[in-house]
């Protein structure tokens, strides 16, 4: 078998350089259902893209243990802005509840999975996923033999569109997509975002200048946090 995968954390790392320099009070929160691989470096990849352009800012992590649970969600969000001046916020969840109850508050959000209707310029943008744009192409290789040609596909937003950002608010402002193009040029050159120096958030050195995560790493053992993530207890 073979399967076929997005690298959404890139997508991430440009909405978190729109949370950066949208942010006002260096504090961004993010609702997520579980520490598993892909959730982890999706916060982490965020907070990497946050930082690149707001050093002093930090993301705060409440967990939810559930996919897809409005009450749980709602309780998470509450206990953010209750413990902390956060003007941002952020999801990993299946459903679109955080980005609904931060709009219904007044707070900015950025959205995850798909592109949203029906809420305010509040809702800043979203790290998309878009499998339509390579179907034709999974197709195709089945049909020519070639699917099981490797053990994984990982796609990155260079290679297809199959992730990426959705339409920018108008409180986007043009330095900020100006930002956002000129990180994403950088991604042709290999695995930008994780690579040169990264500490995690306990002060340990995970990557050295001139080196580079492994994708190994990244899919099967990312159980760390990057410097700028206060994970709730």
């Amino acid at each position: 078998m073979t399967s076929y995968f997005g690298r959404m954390y890139q997508a991430r790392y440009l909405s978190g350089i729109v949370a950066g320099m949208t942010t006002e009070t260096n504090e961004i929160g993010y609702v997520a259902a579980m520490p598993n691989n892909e959730v982890n470096r999706g916060i982490n990849a965020f907070t990497l893209g946050v930082k690149s352009v707001n050093p002093d800012a930090k993301v705060y992590v409440e967990w939810t243990d559930s996919w897809d649970d409005a009450e749980k969600e709602k309780e998470a969000v509450n206990k953010i802005l209750s413990e902390t001046k956060a003007d941002i916020l952020t999801y990993h969840q299946n459903q679109h509840n955080v980005a609904e109850i931060a709009d219904s508050m007044g707070i900015c959000s950025i959205g995850y999975n798909k592109a949203i209707d029906g809420l305010s310029e509040k809702y800043l943008t979203a790290a998309v996923w878009n499998w339509e744009s390579l179907y034709y192409q999974i197709i195709r290789e089945f049909m020519l033999g070639k699917a099981n040609s490797v053990d994984h596909h990982w796609y990155g937003i260079t290679d297809s569109e199959v992730i990426g950002l959705s339409e920018y608010s108008p409180l986007v402002s043009p330095e900020t997509k100006t930002a956002v193009e000129n990180a994403k040029s950088k991604f042709t050159y290999g695995n930008y975002i994780f690579s040169g120096e990264i500490y995690d958030n306990e002060g340990n050195l995970r990557c050295e200048e001139g080196e580079m995560i492994s994708d190994d790493v990244l899919l099967t053992r990312m159980d760390w946090y990057v410097d700028g993530v206060v994970v709730s207890e």
